[in-house]
């Protein structure tokens, strides 16, 4: 009976108005779990998508591949510069190709950041210049034109070849066009020399011009 009337006492403690309101008791049954569930099934699954795309971003890594130069062509490329190609082991030619593979990449990602921070999306050899210069090689030598050249591909030797059309040399020759030949440079020499004398007089030199002469 003391506790039936002390449940009692607590329940109408706890519905009793407070400033005026009254007070709605809490339901005793918990919903945390069918959300837990809900967000966990939410989470397990955009787990399951994420190992999806990362399985096929891995795919796609591992599908890119580069050109690289064999041996054979290596060997073919040292015979051309009169290297003895004999006196080369075959382990020794394999580490060549492969540092060649190695130098060649590096070379054309750093001309591939130049192309990119000149806002460019077209390579130009300015860019390959430059990335060989940085990386303390040779630069290009011979002439540059702004426009690349056209090439089409040649499928039997699996090869891109620059479009060359038909050339006919009798309207050529027959025609009002004349080829002009750049110029030689002109060299000028000028200056003042000082004797170490008494006098220490100036004594001018003459100018010396020459043109037409080749260096």
């Amino acid at each position: 009976m003391r506790g039936k009337n002390a449940e009692s006492t607590s329940k109408k403690k706890s519905a009793a108005p407070v400033n005026g309101r009254q007070q709605v008791a809490a339901p005793t049954k918990s919903t945390s779990l069918p959300l837990e569930a809900s967000t966990s099934g939410i989470q397990v699954k955009l787990e399951d998508d994420m190992t999806v795309a990362d399985d096929a971003n891995s795919s796609k890594t591992s599908e890119k591949h580069f050109d690289r130069f064999d041996q054979a062509s290596v060997k073919v490329m040292a015979e051309a510069q009169g290297f003895p190609v004999r006196s080369v082991h075959s382990a020794g030619w394999a580490i060549l190709t492969e540092d060649l593979n190695y130098r060649l990449r590096a070379a054309t990602n750093l001309a591939v950041k130049f192309c990119k921070h000149s806002k460019r999306s077209r390579l130009t050899c300015a860019d390959v210049e430059r990335a060989l210069i940085e990386l303390g090689q040779q630069p290009l030598r011979g002439h540059s034109q702004p426009d690349p050249p056209k090439v089409h591909f040649l499928k039997e030797m699996r090869l891109f070849a620059r479009h060359e059309g038909v050339v006919d040399l009798e309207s050529l020759a027959l025609s009002s066009y004349v080829c002009t030949l750049p110029a030689y440079p002109t060299i000028t020499i000028s200056g003042q020399v000082l004797y170490d004398t008494k006098s220490e007089s100036a004594v001018s030199l003459p100018v010396a011009e020459t043109t037409d002469t080749p260096l």
